[in-house]
């Protein structure tokens, strides 16, 4: 899938204003999915990202690009690079971006 960024950043305002799924169908994609293999920390489609002592929820494509979601924030990071010439740094930037913006992050 492509997408530019205005179309991702569409995309998560239309998640978040509850246009895909109801409130209780997102809580229920952020449950996690019971893995045979205990150490394999994943949800229903999304990635598990704790960042201090909060939880953030996303995922990446190709090891340059990223969507992350604070939930306790009203916060999304979205990165988009051009290049594996860092590899893979997109959860770090994303990361310092969001404690740029909150302090407890």
């Amino acid at each position: 899938m492509n997408l530019t960024l205005d179309e991702l950043i569409a995309w998560g305002q239309s998640l978040e204003q509850g246009k895909f799924i109801t409130p209780e169908t997102r809580a229920m994609m952020w449950t996690p999915f019971d893995f045979k293999n205990p150490d394999a920390e994943f949800l229903y489609g999304w990635g598990v990202y704790p960042v201090s002592d909060q939880t953030s929820y996303g995922f990446t494509g190709g090891g340059v690009s990223g969507l992350r979601v604070f939930p306790d924030y009203d916060m999304t990071v979205i990165i988009l690079t051009n290049g594996h010439k860092y590899f893979s740094v997109h959860n770090t930037v994303i990361n310092h971006v969001a404690g740029l913006i909150e302090s407890d992050l």
